[in-house]
């Protein structure tokens, strides 16, 4: 993987990321096979492929594997486990970069609140991760031209911090 990330031709560069996605899948089908498709390691493969295909600019793909990713996460760790949390936070961010309409943006901030709701079961209310969310958040409300729920994630955000 890390060969394919200082390729400079682009060509090359999907011909390799392909042979990094044909490499995961094989591993997934044995961890499937062998772990079962609700396992924590399953959930983690869906991920790694999720960022692949956004490393090849197919956000499409990408987004369907985090969703079996958080899916997966959900079943395997439960809904306020870190891990889980780190899913709903990405497939947030995925959401919101693909911005094709207004139902992006609800799931993105859908699952940046079960991100926040997570976390904060885990870790607590003081977490840097949860102010790095809360940012996530008010920017995507500012996009959407909510400035007052905006202002209050960023007080949120500043509370945290302090």
């Amino acid at each position: 993987y890390d060969e394919v990330q200082n390729t400079q031709d682009g060509e090359n560069r999907d011909t390799k990321l392909d042979a990094v996605l044909d490499k995961l899948f094989e591993a997934l089908s044995l961890e499937m096979n062998s772990l079962g498709e609700h396992h924590p390691q399953v959930s983690a493969t869906h991920a790694f492929i999720s960022q692949i295909h956004l490393k090849k600019n197919d956000r499409t793909k990408a987004l369907q594997s985090m969703k079996y990713a958080v899916g997966t996460a959900e079943i395997a760790l439960g809904v306020n486990h870190p891990k889980t949390a780190d899913k709903y936070y990405e497939l947030a961010r995925q959401y919101e970069g693909m911005d094709r309409n207004q139902y992006d943006q609800a799931y993105a901030m859908l699952y940046y609140q079960k991100a926040l709701d997570a976390f904060e079961q885990a870790e607590g209310n003081h977490s840097r991760i949860i102010v790095a969310i809360l940012n996530d958040a008010a920017v995507l409300l500012l996009k959407k031209g909510d400035h007052k729920a905006a202002i209050q994630q960023l007080r949120r955000a500043i509370a945290v911090y302090e």
